[in-house]
């Protein structure tokens, strides 16, 4: 059974709708036709089993069959990782989110030589961990936070059972 990882917006009812890129993965990627069985992961933790009911050039339908129950990890982790140059810092957010960090925070350290991401580059951070986690058959999506500095981070230690 193939896997689709769908926004937790692109669920409604019985029924769940594809679109952008999403659509782009399962027509052109992985060529889902109509009456084909997939998995779909809503990326917050909920999982069914569907049909595909149509598939087009702007949207793929999908008919949600029964929810399947999805086993989380019974801890959260959230890993502040210093930003480095270059596809070094991609392939870790990917690793992470393989692994099940639930938060990545991209860490501002004084001597960090990177420059702070703007909002593309956080974007794209996200649709790597976005396919990562698809790729490892995740039932939820780690978050990607805004860049903090090391003492920004401290001020949330509080928030965490252990640090």
């Amino acid at each position: 059974m193939r896997r689709l990882i769908l926004h937790a917006g692109d669920v409604s009812g019985d029924a769940a709708v594809l679109r952008g890129a999403a659509r782009h993965h399962a027509a052109d990627v992985l060529r889902v036709k109509a009456g084909d069985k997939v998995c779909v992961l809503d990326g917050a933790g909920r999982q069914w089993e569907a049909l595909v009911e149509s598939v087009d050039s702007k949207e793929v339908r999908v008919k949600l069959l029964s929810e399947m129950e999805i086993v989380l990890r019974p801890w959260r982790l959230a890993l502040a990782l210093a930003l480095v140059r270059g596809p070094r810092f991609e392939l870790a957010v990917e690793k992470c989110a393989e692994l099940g960090a639930s938060r990545i925070v991209p860490l501002l350290s004084e001597r960090c030589t990177a420059r702070a991401p703007g909002a593309a580059r956080l974007e794209r951070w996200r649709r790597i961990a976005a396919e990562a986690s698809r790729q490892c058959g995740r039932g939820d999506l780690p978050a990607i936070a805004e860049p903090a500095s090391v003492s920004e981070l401290a001020e949330t230690f509080g928030d965490y059972d252990a640090v």
